[in-house]
């Protein structure tokens, strides 16, 4: 397991969720401005959403240790 940190820089709430094999699985909001961190294990796949008037959308996708 290695920290995982994300800012949202965004003037609106984001979703991280966070999953690997074996299970895995976090799922947190993200407020404006708001710093999360959290441990994950290494390569697991790192998904941001957000949404408009209309639905939810993927803003961004990572991998935890991979420099982004």
């Amino acid at each position: 397991m290695i920290n995982f940190t994300y800012k949202n820089t965004h003037t609106r709430m984001l979703i991280v969720r966070c999953m690997s094999e074996g299970g895995f699985f976090v799922e947190k909001v993200v407020y404006p401005k708001e710093v999360i961190a959290f441990e994950a294990p290494e390569g697991a796949k790192v998904e941001i959403w957000g949404s408009d008037l209309t639905s939810s959308h993927i803003e961004d996708r990572m991998t935890v240790g991979e420099t982004h």
